[in-house]
């Protein structure tokens, strides 16, 4: 049983269903649903959809493909170019999420997933020895049902409920993304992704994301360390940062930012355990978002195919999963997904001084530097790809 019926438990879905297991989905939204997000498919999770024998072509027409980025420094400095630094091979697809995780839903249909939305899971069914052995759950104002089941995802996103009713908690001192994102039109014709760098928000940033047709995601990100408890508003600093940088208000050539909505992401590794006895975490209901850039689907997609390879014996055959493959798992997890996202996450760490953010515009010009950063902001490196 999946719950959650976003990109990491769709591609658990379909991925228990290419070994011929049975995949139940359960969602406590209607789909077609909106999710706040900067609506980036980066070439990892292209890649992933490719291998889960999706047709991504198909999605590539329900998107805008941009394959650059220019990048302002505080004090105006910017470099702009592919995000390879070298070809337009790495390609980023811009696909609302209110088009693409109802797209990947179909998919899971296609491949003969029974899906239940509209349903909110209340509770965890263990046995005696503390195995999960299925969910509670009701929807609308119906009584509560319970749901056996040989095994459990938590796929739920970022503000997982089950995860902690699994007994998973947040890992100390992962900190907190915070971040608002809108939608304006008649910003300008560019097609490349622009990222606006601020003191405000290191070691996050500002960006102008190309949407489709004269639409623009805009937005931005910070992190809130942890401990932390007071932070500026999402909404308030964007607006701020429209006064006090040029090039952000330049771009916005006079148009209002609409649909503006705010959320938390919670930051690689961001679970102290990704399974235990029935049960496996995944996407951003394991904090498996990237640090660094924030973003999180390709990471969805991929530990949502090793989850759904992992619990598929026991789908098929009824019996309680095997804890050599759960712990496999979060193995696996933390030793790719995880693991390139510490990486990341040093170079958050150092992004959060403004004097690196200076000392890197004075040197971003020279070629090296230039398609290292632009590589770095397109997930394009090769350590970017793997994970």
């Amino acid at each position: 049983m999946i719950v959650g019926a976003g990109p990491g438990g769709c591609a658990a879905a379909i991925a228990l269903r290419r070994r011929g297991a049975p995949a139940h989905l359960l969602d406590r939204a209607r789909f077609p649903r909106d999710k706040v997000c900067g609506d980036v498919l980066l070439p990892a999770a292209l890649d992933a959809l490719r291998d889960l024998g999706l047709p991504v072509e198909e999605l590539r027409r329900l998107g805008t493909v941009c394959h650059g980025a220019r990048i302002v420094f505080p004090g105006g400095r910017d470099i702009s170019g592919p995000f390879d630094g070298v070809s337009r091979d790495a390609q980023w697809l811009i696909v609302r999420r209110l088009v693409f995780d109802n797209w990947l839903l179909d998919r899971a249909r296609d491949a003969g997933a029974r899906v239940t939305e509209e349903t909110e899971v209340t509770g965890v069914r263990r046995s005696g020895d503390g195995a999960v052995t299925g969910l509670t759950m009701r929807r609308g104002s119906r009584r509560e049902q319970v749901l056996e089941s040989s095994g459990v995802l938590a796929a739920d996103g970022a503000s997982s409920r089950l995860a902690g009713l699994l007994g998973s908690r947040p890992v100390s001192g992962a900190g907190l993304g915070v971040a608002a994102r809108g939608y304006a039109r008649g910003v300008g014709a560019a097609a490349e992704v622009e990222v606006h760098l601020a003191k405000e928000t290191l070691p996050g940033c500002v960006w102008v994301v190309p949407a489709g047709g004269d639409s623009w995601n805009v937005g931005l990100g910070y992190v809130r360390a942890a401990g932390r408890r007071s932070a500026p508003a999402p909404a308030a600093l964007l607006g701020a940062l429209r006064e006090s940088l040029p090039g952000f208000r330049e771009r916005l050539n006079g148009s209002a930012v609409e649909d503006l909505r705010g959320w938390f992401l919670p930051l690689a590794p961001g679970r102290d355990r990704l399974h235990g006895r029935g049960w496996l975490l995944a996407g951003d209901a394991a904090g498996l978002i990237d640090p660094l850039t924030g973003h999180g689907i390709h990471n969805a997609i991929r530990s949502g195919v090793l989850a759904g390879e992992a619990l598929a014996p026991a789908a098929s055959s009824g019996e309680a999963p095997d804890p050599a493959l759960l712990a496999a798992y979060e193995a696996t997890v933390r030793g790719t997904i995880v693991k390139q996202a510490m990486r990341h996450g040093v170079l958050r760490r150092l992004m959060r001084h403004p004097s690196l953010a200076t000392a890197l515009s004075l040197v971003a010009g020279w070629t090296p530097v230039k398609r290292r950063l632009l590589a770095v902001v397109g997930h394009a490196a090769p350590g970017a790809r793997a994970a």
